[in-house]
């Protein structure tokens, strides 16, 4: 197999990504302190909604897998100055917000440090089984052969099935595990 461009995050556009989401936190124009904090998976479509540039103004928007737990979090860190029945917040000046602001930015280059120690692993053991970077193609064929079993597809023989289906085992084991 040719070495490819493999490098980490290769992988995540092809195969069992969770889908990433957005946590987000908006300030009101009429007052800076006054700030949403919440989470969507379509921000084009929340940027729209929340009348971001008229209403609203965007602080900070993450792309996250955790986005659920980000947001929770953060929410737990300002639970006492939440609106009721509201993802809406009063801080108590620019040094709250400035930290909250850090500690989303923060939460994703946790999470984007987090992807690439496990894209690195998955590359290793990918690495141990065909002994060379395998390309976006081959890893689309392993997916594809996986699931035809050992000896079928076109001239298939057992030292190359074996290393499908082992490698077939690596990748769903890696994306489908439970974080």
């Amino acid at each position: 197999m040719p070495s490819p461009d493999f490098g980490a995050g290769a992988l995540r556009p092809l195969f069992f990504m969770k889908e990433l989401e957005f946590v987000y936190l908006v300030s009101s124009v009429y007052d800076p302190l006054v700030v949403k904090l919440g989470m969507t998976s379509n921000w084009e479509r929340r940027f729209k909604q929340l009348k971001i540039g008229h209403l609203a103004v965007e602080e900070v928007v993450i792309e996250t897998e955790h986005a659920r737990a980000v947001e929770k979090a953060h929410h737990e860190l300002m639970a006492g100055r939440r609106l009721p029945q509201s993802e809406w917040f009063i801080l108590h000046g620019d040094t709250h917000k400035n930290s909250v602001i850090a500690s989303l930015k923060e939460a994703e280059r946790a999470e984007t440090r987090k992807r690439r120690k496990k894209d690195l692993r998955i590359e290793a053991k990918l690495l141990k089984i065909f002994g060379s970077p395998p390309t976006q193609q081959d890893l689309l064929k392993i997916f594809s052969d996986a699931n035809k079993g050992p000896y079928r597809g076109p001239t298939r023989d057992p030292e190359e099935s074996y290393k499908i289906q082992q490698a077939y085992r690596v990748l769903r084991n890696e994306f489908l595990e439970v974080d």
